[in-house]
């Protein structure tokens, strides 16, 4: 019996964490989810969120943002430039009857894993069909002290983690 409340407790736990947005938590490697940094050679930064299929894209860029100012900050500097940088959509395209059948990113179509007979699916209005997206944010960042530069993508660290953008992002948008 106390082995079946457990392998139960154990379950639940496990369904749980699949059953809600990536927090704001550190990646346990580089590309898992949550947020993860890289130093570079010339002492710039690659940052990174990686979110799962209930994380939405606001969600991701605002963790990014946060994790880039925190870093800034841990460093000693004031401000943050984000000098590369991208937002990228994994969308797949379920069937309830087939599974899997296709998947595009920002690159268009990756990978196609059923066809119809004709070669074509109707996806609209089509209640079998689900849309399963997946969004991550990668920036490479510069960090700097002092006066703010005139640049098109300049953050004040402080001023990013005194915003109400993540904070909303982390209560759900509430």
């Amino acid at each position: 019996m106390a082995r079946n409340v457990a392998l139960s407790a154990l379950l639940a736990l496990l369904v749980g964490a699949c059953v809600s947005p990536t927090p704001y938590a550190p990646a346990q490697v580089f590309g898992g989810l949550g947020y993860s940094e890289e130093r570079l050679e010339d002492g710039n930064y690659r940052v990174a969120f990686y979110g799962n299929s209930l994380t939405d894209v606001e969600t991701v860029d605002a963790y990014l943002l946060r994790r880039a100012a925190e870093l800034t900050l841990e460093n000693g500097h004031d401000y943050f430039t984000i000098e590369e940088g991208y937002t990228d959509a994994d969308i797949r395209l379920f069937s309830t009857t087939m599974g899997n059948f296709a998947r595009y990113t920002s690159r268009g179509l990756e990978t196609t894993y059923h066809s119809s007979s004709s070669g074509i699916w109707n996806t609209e209005n089509n209640p079998h069909i689900r849309e399963i997206a997946r969004f991550d944010a990668e920036a490479v960042i510069a960090m700097g002290s002092g006066e703010l530069p005139d640049h098109k993508a300049v953050f004040n660290a402080r001023g990013v983690l005194e915003s109400s953008a993540w904070e909303s992002a982390l209560s759900g948008g509430d």
